[in-house]
């Protein structure tokens, strides 16, 4: 996730057209954190959504059958369509969060649920606690559990679900990279059996790399086998 607060630096010849919109420099840094930083962040999302469904046998059929009709076409895909689909990227995105921190500037001084911030204060907040406390999601908040999303669909808009930040400045990419995971774990549902080989022992464990991302502390191998 990319730090929202970073000061942008414009000229005066920029600053006199910005009212007419985006300056060229402004477009090209979006496009190349639209497309170069959401990258290596929904490929984890799908290794880790392939990984848990290899796991399943039920939920991959149940996938199956949710996806199996549907478009793959981006203008005719309706997400309201696929709770299961969406309830298990909501469930990688609890448990492998693509940032592990949430970063504020205190602007000026201010008082949270009796706590006092002054102005100046750098506020982190520890997503991956907030995504696995059993306070918020029971005591099976560390399994995972895809239904818990179709039980309880308020969870998407709960403050303490929240994998791309929170508020106007959260993650600008959020949108394309939702409907990127989507559609890409749609076609491999729709297309492939998936499945460990044989020789694979399940003991992968979550780390976090120096880049924060959520990877698996082993190669994990999946056989697709073409529907």
């Amino acid at each position: 996730m990319i730090a929202a607060e970073t000061p942008l630096r414009i000229s005066d010849k920029e600053a006199e057209s910005a009212t007419k919109g985006l300056t060229e420099d402004e477009i090209i840094s979006q496009v190349f954190i639209l497309f170069g930083a959401g990258y290596e962040t929904s490929a984890s999302l799908l290794r880790w959504a392939v990984y848990n469904i290899c796991k399943d046998g039920d939920l991959q059929q149940r996938l199956f059958e949710e996806v199996k009709d549907v478009p793959e076409e981006y203008e005719n895909l309706n997400v309201k369509k696929l709770p299961l689909l969406t309830a298990v990227l909501n469930e990688c995105l609890r448990l492998f969060s693509p940032a592990i921190l949430q970063f504020r500037y205190c602007e000026h001084d201010v008082v949270v649920n009796g706590i006092p911030f002054t102005k100046g204060s750098n506020i982190e907040v520890p997503i991956d606690y907030l995504h696995e406390a059993e306070e918020y999601w029971g005591v099976d908040a560390l399994e995972f559990r895809p239904d818990r999303w179709i039980k309880y669909p308020e969870l998407e808009k709960a403050p303490f679900f929240i994998p791309f930040g929170v508020g106007p400045r959260n993650c600008v990419g959020m949108r394309f990279a939702n409907m990127q995971s989507r559609l890409g774990l749609m076609r491999i549902v729709k297309n492939f059996n998936m499945q460990f080989p044989d020789d694979f022992t399940d003991d992968v464990k979550k780390i976090r790399t120096v880049s924060f991302l959520a990877v698996p502390s082993k190669e994990i191998k999946v056989s697709f086998l073409p529907r």
